[in-house]
């Protein structure tokens, strides 16, 4: 009987066997006087949330940003509210310690300073600050500072719940978000969350979101590997020559085959390059590309068809340039012809004043000075008709490949095809 009044008792008083339930804790989220944006402070507030799942999971309870969300009225701005605004909504979502802070300038440093209030009071049990030189390094200072403020509600004594660790794993560039914040981009190290479950999305201007949960427990180490689906987008491509006659080729999107033209294609919405091949040339263009929408291309190869202007064009261009080609040749070779025919002449009549001085030789064999004439003379013939037969040479060989080059009539338009496109200028057919 005496056993029964003394429970009793304890459970009226709220003794040590009396069963209490976990006191809440509500994070609000930070003003932002320093204008770091919306995206930073929220950021920093789950910072502040993650280090008060520290406190012991028997007497406290963390709430999330969702619960905070669900249980005020649509519309609340949480980083609005200030002074006893803080304590009326901490008493309207039924929390016990409500926890706000707020992000200011103070010389070219940032600070965050953070405070616990309890609700039935408004009494003020716990204040820290953290500094940091930019936006970046408050995370580790505002972890840091919230672990201590944490400790002070724990009271002396009293242990810490240890956090897990996660690791988020995937393609490098893609935005990695837990619990609707986000953390950063891969490759991202260890982060330390607290123990429960926590969503995690990975999302990228190139790939879809994906999202999956993950449950931990105090103290765990968790690697996740998500693969986000790529966003796509249909590619049309039809393929004509320089006469607008459909033909066909190779497509190749960032240099990756995709299949042949013409044909649609599925590719990557982020692809910045298309390149057609085909029997008539290439043909590249960037390319500009809505995720899941359609775009429509056309490669044009080549192959001017003979009755447009812009073949009458070509070929009166290139008409042109042979006959001044053919001109220059007839010109030069004429000189070597002419300069060649000259050089013997010289080299003939140096052989007659050879013959001269040869006969005077015979007849007075001891004139050692003629006999030098005769010798030098001699030579000089010699030299001028070997120089003159390669000038003659070259002249008629100029004339020939000039007579055999002298095309008067024109090329039938049928016989000649002048494939002229992004890419590729060429000449093909029968002459």
């Amino acid at each position: 009987m005496r056993l029964r009044a003394f429970l009793a008792a304890t459970a009226l008083l709220g003794g040590p066997l009396a069963h209490a339930a976990p006191s809440k804790v509500a994070v609000l989220e930070l003003h932002d006087t320093a204008a770091v944006g919306e995206g930073a402070t929220r950021f920093l507030a789950e910072q502040v949330r993650g280090a008060a799942l520290g406190l012991p999971r028997d007497a406290w309870f963390v709430m999330t940003h969702e619960n905070l969300v669900a249980l005020l009225p649509p519309g609340t701005d949480l980083a609005a509210c200030a002074d006893d605004c803080e304590i009326t909504t901490g008493r309207a979502i039924g929390a016990d310690v409500v926890v706000t802070g707020e992000v200011t300038r103070f010389g070219a440093a940032l600070k965050v300073s953070i405070k616990a209030h309890k609700v039935a009071d408004g009494q003020l049990v716990a204040q820290e600050t953290a500094s940091a030189a930019t936006v970046e390094a408050l995370d580790e200072a505002v972890r840091a500072a919230a672990g201590r403020l944490f400790e002070a509600l724990r009271g002396p004594g009293a242990a810490a719940a240890a956090p897990a660790v996660l690791r988020v794993a995937g393609i490098a560039g893609l935005t990695v978000l837990i619990d609707g914040v986000e953390v950063g981009a891969l490759p991202l190290g260890d982060r330390r969350v607290g123990a429960g479950r926590h969503e995690v999305a990975l999302e990228g201007p190139c790939h879809r979101r994906v999202t999956a949960t993950v449950d931990l427990t105090a103290g765990e180490r968790r690697q996740m590997q998500l693969q986000p689906p790529e966003r796509t987008a249909t590619l049309k491509v039809q393929v004509l020559d320089g006469a607008g006659e459909a033909t066909t080729g190779k497509v190749y999107v960032d240099e990756k085959a995709v299949g042949d033209a013409p044909g649609s294609f599925t590719v990557s919405a982020c692809a910045t390059k298309v390149r057609v091949r085909g029997p008539l040339g290439e043909w590249r263009s960037p390319l500009a590309l809505e995720a899941e929408g359609t775009a429509g291309i056309t490669a044009t190869l080549g192959g001017i068809g003979g009755g447009s202007a812009s073949t009458a064009a070509v070929l009166a261009s290139a008409r042109s340039a042979q006959i001044e080609r053919n001109d220059t040749l007839l010109r030069t070779s004429l000189w070597w012809l002419v300069g060649g025919a000259a050089v013997v002449g010289l080299g003939g009549l140096m052989a007659n004043a050879n013959q001269r001085d040869g006969k005077k030789l015979q007849e007075n064999p001891s004139d050692t000075q003629l006999r030098d004439d005769v010798d030098t003379s001699h030579n000089a013939a010699i030299t001028f008709y070997v120089l003159g037969g390669i000038g003659m040479g070259l002249g008629a060989f100029g004339l020939v490949v000039r007579l055999l080059s002298d095309d008067p009539e024109p090329p039938q338009s049928g016989q000649l095809r002048w494939d002229v496109g992004p890419g590729s200028v060429g000449v093909g057919g029968s002459f």
